[in-house]
């Protein structure tokens, strides 16, 4: 048999792939089932009307289905006009139904011409009935059902939603898509520049053996080793005095590309020639199946994963807030800050803000906004955290790739987490956790190298010297992503040692002394390495409230009276591991770790005990440990995907090495094909995790209003908004899009970014005591109270902002003010209302009354 045409057969093989993946994407992408309840009717009559704003999610528009139900027959039609908004008289598109046709209820189509470039535009849909006859519309009775418009009557908008479906033309369905493909490659490469050409470039220089690991290796512990180099250069880039913003990063990655290309360029050339001049001889035994099955899980990863964030306007939740404030004031500064304005009034940094210096380091290469800077940069952090388990995976199997892709392939697509960050903004910690992963990949392969070395000799290596300066430069930016990694790394270093010799005794009879003298030393070094490098940044950190903030959570954890209340809260969160999960990955789990320990690997050991000690760590509050306050049972669960992937990934690749057959060419292939197919089977789940109508702040309606408050309020005006007390009266956080205000308007509020309001020092030593107390106030009175008049005039507040979220984006959450308080204010007038968004502007004789 020939194989003249194998490489035309791979790109065949690419294509057809592809074709597959994005197919499944599109699969209901015809239809958009955009809003299908109903629990209330209008009835549709001569010179009355309905309509509903809405959102297009793809290109093409051609067809907009309503649910109606016939009342009397007649000789009537209905006429829906397409147009830009509520408050347009401009048709963009006219569609008719004769009253005939509605015989029972249904969804009922109103096709009209598509139109072309429809993908993520607002619309308003206006439907009114002509002639004799009725009938009715079907719609919610909540504005909650549907989150990017409202139900319309007679052009009033309503506390509703309609039921109404959309429908695509499939030609310009899929050229929209391609385009925006397209702008996804794109991210992807300038996340490359951004992350993995610094890593390469470092390891590259200094790391020896770098040129034996193989490539896909060196790829993912790239990537990730960059996502903790950027917020360490920007801290020492602080120290002498160069902020040089976009100009600073442009140049590293100018620097980092024009070495790798000397380094490497003349090399792969011949490589590249000899092997194309070659290429038509290579055998199937000869294909590394495992590659091509790791490229294509890679990029079905980073579909999922930006398919669910296409259409969000603001990353969720109140993680994203802080993150995005940030970004945003790096953004500014050129670097990093000492003072939160124009955001808030705080003049202090001491929060981890590695994550928002790499979104900050994305918008300078691509040009997007800090916001949507935050939502890529955490979808590629969310890709890196699923494929750094490849390495470390491999490397606790002894070397099988299929063992590392079992792994990715688990957590990426048939475990929430880590793709359920999404919907809380949690991208510090997944940042910290992608560089965790490399650092303890990197601190391994360190004490691999120098196994056979006494302590003395490794003191006088140079060679061990870069080595730990490397992984402690990486360890003082994972520190920087968050600042709870330290704990993780430690504890997996004290679990790795402890089960290397229990396991030892149980095998031996005996331990290696030598074994663990070096180790400490190592790892010793290495914390000493990180230290010097974060040596500009601790006072920062000790010298803030958050020092102050930990001291004075770990005194009220260990009183005698409290400890045991503080556990049984914090354990609580262990009775709902299934909502992060699956059942059968934990048992699965479990199982592979007791399976480890009869077959006596201390690698899968150590995971099970590192896992252990992760969750008791909480516990030694109460002892007055240092630093267990900063462990609570949440952050160890979202963690937990970690020791899943790698326990299962270990066991895959434990019953292929003890089957002699695994390396046959047609098993290999089909490893290929059943992983590839396995990734593409949870790709569609994966695809929809995001749930932008529980936590998404921001809404269209939200955006096209703060567009309003740019050209109509004063730049200075305040704005009163919703939120909601925490932490036991604490805190305060926001609750719908007035949160976003001074992010996205300039505008000022009362809820500045919690990370400052927790942690920073603000410019008036009361403010943040004031903040909280507002909220505090605002939950026991109503708006029109005298003790709410009083504290409006006291802050001097200009309007009152109502968010679409109607104040309710959280959990059980009363909002301060509802709309009927709004309505029925004696000093609050009316000057903006679309779709569910309000506000209202505070009448200058309530303060003033002469």
């Amino acid at each position: 048999m020939k194989f003249a045409s194998l490489e035309k057969k791979t790109w065949l093989v690419i294509l057809l792939l592809g074709i597959c993946f994005i197919s499944i994407g599109c699969t209901d992408a015809r239809f958009e089932p955009a809003h299908s309840v109903y629990d209330s009717f209008d009835t549709l009559v001569s010179n009355q009307m309905v309509g509903q704003s809405f959102v297009a999610r793809f290109s093409g528009l051609e067809e907009i289905q309503v649910f109606l139900r016939p009342v009397s027959p007649g000789t009537g039609k209905i006429v829906l006009h397409l147009r830009n908004d509520a408050l347009s008289n401009n048709d963009v598109r006219v569609a008719e139904l004769p009253l005939s046709s509605i015989t029972q209820p249904a969804f009922y189509p109103f096709a009209f011409e598509a139109v072309p470039q429809s993908n993520q535009q607002y619309f308003y849909v206006m439907i009114e009935f002509q002639g004799k006859g009725s009938v009715e519309v079907g719609h919610s009775s909540s504005i909650r059902t549907y989150l990017d418009g409202a139900y319309y009557r007679n052009q009033e908008p309503q506390q509703a939603q309609m039921a109404f479906h959309l429908g695509y033309e499939p030609s310009l369905l899929y050229l929209g898509l391609g385009k925006e493909f397209m702008k996804w490659g794109l991210l992807i490469l300038a996340g490359i520049l951004l992350l993995v050409f610094p890593g390469w470039a470092l390891l590259h220089a200094f790391w020896p053996g770098w040129s034996e690991q193989d490539i896909e290796e060196k790829w993912i512990i790239s990537a990730c080793l960059g996502a903790g180099i950027i917020p360490l250069m920007m801290v020492w880039a602080k120290v002498i005095g160069w902020n040089a913003g976009g100009f600073a990063v442009w140049g590293v990655v100018f620097i980092c590309s024009f070495y790798l290309l000397m380094a490497y360029g003349k090399i792969e050339w011949q490589k590249y020639k000899i092997n194309h001049i070659r290429f038509r001889r290579i055998r199937p035994n000869q294909v590394n199946f495992s590659m091509i099955a790791l490229i294509f899980i890679a990029i079905v990863l980073f579909w999922a994963r930006f398919w669910t964030v296409r259409s969000l306007d603001a990353p969720m939740w109140g993680d994203s807030v802080q993150h995005t404030a940030i970004t945003q004031l790096i953004l500014n500064q050129g670097g990093l800050f000492d003072s939160w304005e124009p955001i808030a009034p705080y003049k202090t940094l001491s929060v981890h803000f590695g994550f928002s210096s790499l979104a900050a380091g994305l918008s300078w290469i691509t040009g997007l906004s800090a916001s949507k800077a935050v939502i890529w940069m955490g979808q590629i952090m969310n890709v890196l955290g699923v494929l750094s388990l490849y390495p470390l995976t491999r490397t606790i199997s002894r070397g099988n790739r299929w063992a590392g892709i079992s792994a990715v392939v688990v957590v990426g697509f048939f475990s929430n987490i880590p793709a359920v960050y999404v919907n809380w903004g949690r991208y510090a910690q997944l940042t910290g956790q992608v560089v965790l992963l490399a650092e303890i990949w990197l601190a391994i392969k360190l004490m691999e190298a120098l196994h056979t070395k006494d302590w003395q000799v490794i003191l006088t290596d140079k060679r061990f010297w870069v080595m730990q300066t490397i992984v402690g430069a990486g360890f003082a930016g994972m520190v920087l992503d968050y600042y709870r990694m330290p704990i993780y790394f430690g504890i997996f270093f004290l679990a790795w040692l402890a089960c290397a010799g229990i396991i030892s005794l149980w095998i031996k009879n005996s331990i290696n002394l030598g074994f663990f003298v070096r180790s400490f030393i190592i790892f010793g070094q290495i914390g000493l390495s990180g230290l010097i490098f974060l040596s500009p940044w601790l006072p920062k950190l000790f010298n803030s409230n958050l020092s102050d903030l930990v001291q004075t959570s770990a005194d009220a954890a260990a009183a005698a009276n409290l400890a045991m209340q503080f556990l049984r809260v914090d354990y609580q969160d262990w009775l709902h591991l299934d909502w992060y999960l699956p059942p059968v990955l934990v048992i699965a789990a479990i199982g592979v770790w007791g399976f480890g320990i009869l077959k006596k690997s201390y690698p899968i050991a150590a995971l099970g005990f590192w896992t252990i000690f992760l969750a008791g760590t909480r516990a030694l509050a109460i002892w007055h440990i240092p630093g267990a306050v900063m462990m609570d049972s949440f952050s160890v669960i979202i963690w937990l995907y970690v020791p899943v992937g790698l326990l299962i990934g270990w066991i895959f690749g434990w019953l292929l090495d003890a089957n002699r057959w695994s390396s046959r060419i047609f098993i290999q292939m089909a490893l290929c094909a059943g992983s590839v197919g396995a990734s593409l089977a949870g790709a569609w789940q994966m695809g929809q995790i995001a749930q932008p109508e529980i936590f998404s702040l921001v809404s269209r309606p939200d955006v096209r209003a703060m567009s309003w408050i740019r050209d109509n309020t004063p730049t200075d005006a305040l704005f009163l908004v919703q939120g909601f007390s925490k932490y036991d009266g604490t805190s305060a956080v926001g609750s719908d899009a007035g949160w976003w205000l001074p992010l996205l308007t300039g505008r000022r509020t009362n809820m500045p970014p919690q990370y400052a309001l927790l942690n920073e020092i603000p410019e008036d030593k009361t403010y943040s005591a004031k903040v909280v107390a507002l909220v505090k106030l605002l939950e026991e009175n109503t708006l029109n109270s005298e003790e709410s008049k009083k504290a409006i005039c006291e802050w001097k507040f200009k309007y009152v902002y109502m968010g679409q979220g109607q104040g309710q984006v959280s959990y059980g959450n009363r909002p301060l003010f509802s709309r009927q308080d709004l309505e029925e204010s004696p000093f609050l007038s009316l000057v903006y209302t679309q779709d569910g968004v309000m506000i209202y502007q505070v009448s200058n004789t309530v303060c003033n009354p002469g």
